[in-house]
């Protein structure tokens, strides 16, 4: 009778495994899967696909890629945005693009970039001279919200929390007494402003010229990297005149 071998995994060989799965989990998505890393790049390459182009791209179904959008969107690497079919009949067509977090899978010199000369200029400007420039960009941002007039105050409101999500905030908005609340999901800027915490000062410039009220910060529980800004940022936006924007009023 012939032995019969068992090939067992060793000791090292399942810490190992464990160690790349844990990793996977950490960074979001496991680079090691093809299909969803292919997925990531067309739409890197094509900013907006549909599940049927990648489908026919990748040689899969469109069950399959669904499973694969379906995990991305869980790990908040990738979105859905609602577009009208092209005509007038048919239904909306959802296109994928990648968020911010997406993004940052790829490499690029443009943060590293910006974070050089954040250090230059703050060698170069005294501390106010530097303040007054983010509040410069703050307002060079604002001046591209088209101007919203006589529509209730919670449509202007949404119509900022769409303008700030398509800069990648990711923002939501609600009442929170007699003040307005805005949840920011996602820093566009993230490692930025984890070394360069005065970008947090153009954020609630932003929001007190998007919305004409006062913004107040609203301290939240910090990230596991410290040198990091919390993922989730809150401001209240408090009205100092009762009619500015109230609640189910005109703006």
């Amino acid at each position: 009778m012939k032995d019969i071998i068992v090939l067992t995994e060793s000791p090292i060989h399942a810490i190992m495994r464990a160690a790349v799965n844990n990793l996977a989990r950490l960074i979001g998505v496991s680079r090691v899967h093809s299909t969803r890393t292919q997925i990531l790049q067309l739409i890197r390459d094509e900013e907006r696909v549909t599940v049927d182009h990648l489908a026919q791209k990748l040689g899969l179904s469109p069950m399959t890629i669904r499973h694969h959008l379906a995990l991305l969107q869980r790990d908040g690497l990738i979105q859905a945005e609602v577009m009208p079919s092209p005509g007038r009949r048919g239904r909306p067509r959802l296109m994928y693009v990648l968020t911010p977090a997406g993004a940052e899978m790829f490499p690029s010199n443009v943060t590293r970039l910006a974070h050089v000369l954040l250090l230059q200029l703050k060698k170069l400007m005294p501390p106010a001279e530097l303040n007054a420039f983010l509040d410069s960009l703050a307002d060079a941002w604002a001046d591209s919200f088209p101007p919203v007039e006589g529509i209730s105050s919670e449509a202007k409101l949404d119509q900022i929390t769409m303008f700030l999500n398509n800069m990648g905030y990711q923002a939501v908005w609600e009442y929170a007494g007699s003040v307005v609340e805005f949840r920011l999901e996602n820093c566009p800027y993230r490692w930025l402003a984890g070394r360069h915490p005065e970008l947090c000062l153009v954020d609630m410039k932003l929001l007190q010229r998007l919305t004409g009220g006062l913004v107040q910060a609203v301290e939240e529980g910090q990230d596991e990297q410290p040198d990091a800004p919390s993922r989730i940022c809150r401001y209240r936006v408090v009205f100092p005149q009762a009619g500015a924007l109230p609640r189910g009023g005109v703006a």
